[in-house]
């Protein structure tokens, strides 16, 4: 009988083996929540500490230079990762992390413009790709597309851009293994740049003249011309308020209505003290009065009617009023231009153009010009026109461009970007662009393989590591409690 209860006491819940199940599942508890309580920790480590770049040629890690830059950092940024959900780049997502590891000024949010759609028209990047950085400070913004951070480069053929290479493998593609590209990462530059730019203290600011029925910027100036220079730019009433001591350029895109004579004299002023001015005009700017004020100022005139060209040779030969004219390549404004149209197949295309008469001795130059074979829509007479001009007065500056259709997308694509680039090329020579402090670091070959983890599997290492494995112990050890105590 005693050996009866010695065996009930030892098999029972507070005899040995229970007393052994119980420390067996209370250890077992604790080695479960300090595995949790680890993991929680490392879950909240930068991803400096946590996140080791092992690939071959750094793809995930900055440069000494943008170290040293976070480091002096003293304005807080927000780095925007447009990403739709499911769609990740790793290799971008993970460059962006780095940032706020090495900068507690930098902090990093992931917005999916598909749950958030109004998210990019707050900055003006409504076409913005998928995998795009925005950098954000309370002074500005200033968007990377994702496109830009990558780029392929042949020692024979130079640098492409990713569409450029597209472009090229699609219509060149059995030539690719004669003329391997090889593809680069730039996000340093880029990224780090625009961390500079959102956080200077000054920046060139354009303003768009408006309150005149002036038309509507198209994308290439807002986005091709001032963002990518670097240029701030706003809009300005001077029949409300004064011109802002910070203003580089005005700019005038086509009034549709006049002037007034204050509005004049305060633009006039502007130009005599220094101050840039940027006009188009359409046809007719002849009877806007108080405008011709402000370029008699700079020695030009409005011609009236709108030019035709009377060589075939040079023009459009579906309308004689598409006019490609003579460029100005001696003149420092087209300097830009000329450099890349002796590299490259563009042009200039000049739509629905009126006349300017530059004023004898007064210092303005032709820019843009027709054949001697022109004629006017008022004038029948045979002659050349000049279709852009320039003029300077101290620093003052002033660029005159004779055609509201310009810019239009149709003739800025119909000429490989031609009139793109003159605009550009006269712009940068009328304002500073902003100018980087930073010193350009080397892109990052991207060659070499690179092993990638989707947020999706990511996600389920982490469920398997931190729950089911865990899990799968307890239940061992309870089994295996159970059934010694069964026996």
């Amino acid at each position: 009988m005693k050996e009866n209860q010695n065996k009930q006491n030892s098999s029972g819940f507070f005899g040995r083996t229970g007393r052994m199940g119980i420390y067996t599942g209370a250890v077992t508890l604790v080695v479960l929540a300090v595995l949790i309580f680890v993991n929680l920790i490392v879950s909240a480590l930068p991803s400096l500490v946590t996140k080791t770049d092992t690939t071959a040629n750094s793809i995930y890690t900055i440069s000494p230079e943008t170290e040293a830059f976070l480091g002096r950092l003293d304005t807080d940024v927000t780095l925007y990762y447009v990403c739709q959900s499911g769609t990740e780049n790793t290799h971008i997502s993970a460059f962006v992390e780095r940032y706020a590891a090495v900068s507690d000024r930098i902090k990093t949010v992931t917005v999916d413009p598909v749950r958030e759609p109004d998210f990019l028209a707050k900055y003006d990047a409504e076409s913005l790709s998928n995998f795009s950085v925005i950098a954000v400070s309370d002074k500005r913004s200033r968007a990377v597309a994702a496109a830009d951070m990558y780029y392929y480069y042949n020692e024979q053929i130079g640098r492409y851009s990713r569409e450029e290479y597209q472009q090229f493998a699609a219509y060149y593609g059995a030539y690719l293994s004669q003329y391997p590209f090889t593809e680069y990462f730039d996000g340093d530059n880029l990224i780090t740049g625009a961390v500079e730019y959102v956080t200077a203290e000054h920046v060139p600011t354009v303003y768009v003249l408006e309150g005149h029925n002036e038309a509507e910027l198209t994308e290439t100036v807002k986005t091709g011309i001032f963002s990518y220079a670097g240029i701030d730019s706003r809009t300005l009433n001077i029949a409300i308020d004064e011109i802002p001591d910070d203003a580089d350029v005005i700019f005038i895109n086509a009034p549709g209505n006049d002037l007034t004579a204050e509005e004049a004299e305060k633009l006039i002023a502007f130009y005599e003290n220094g101050g840039k001015i940027a006009l188009i005009t359409a046809s007719g700017s002849d009877k806007l009065v108080n405008l011709a004020k402000v370029t008699e100022a700079a020695g030009m005139k409005s011609v009236p009617g709108t030019v035709s060209e009377g060589d075939s040779s040079r023009a459009h030969s579906r309308n004689a009023q598409y006019i490609y004219p003579s460029v100005n390549q001696s003149h420092d404004s087209t300097g830009v231009y000329v450099s890349i149209a002796s590299r490259n197949n563009v042009t200039v295309l000049a739509p629905f153009c009126h006349g300017i008469e530059l004023v004898p001795d007064s210092g303005s130059v032709a820019l843009l010009t027709t054949s001697s074979s022109a004629f006017t829509s008022e004038n029948s007479e045979k002659a050349q026109y000049v279709l852009a001009a320039a003029a300077e007065k101290g620093d003052g500056r002033f660029v005159w461009i004779a055609s509201d259709y310009f810019l239009n997308d149709t003739f800025v694509n119909g000429t490989n970007g031609g009139n793109y680039y003159f605009f550009s090329s006269v712009f940068s020579w009328m304002q500073s662009e902003f100018k980087s402090a930073l010193k350009e670091v080397a892109a990052v070959d991207m060659s070499d393989p690179v092993l990638t983890v989707t947020e999706q599997s990511a996600n389920l290492f982490g469920t398997v590591l931190i729950f089911v494995i865990p899990g799968l112990l307890i239940g061992a050890g309870l089994a295996i409690w159970i059934v010694r105590r069964r026996k």
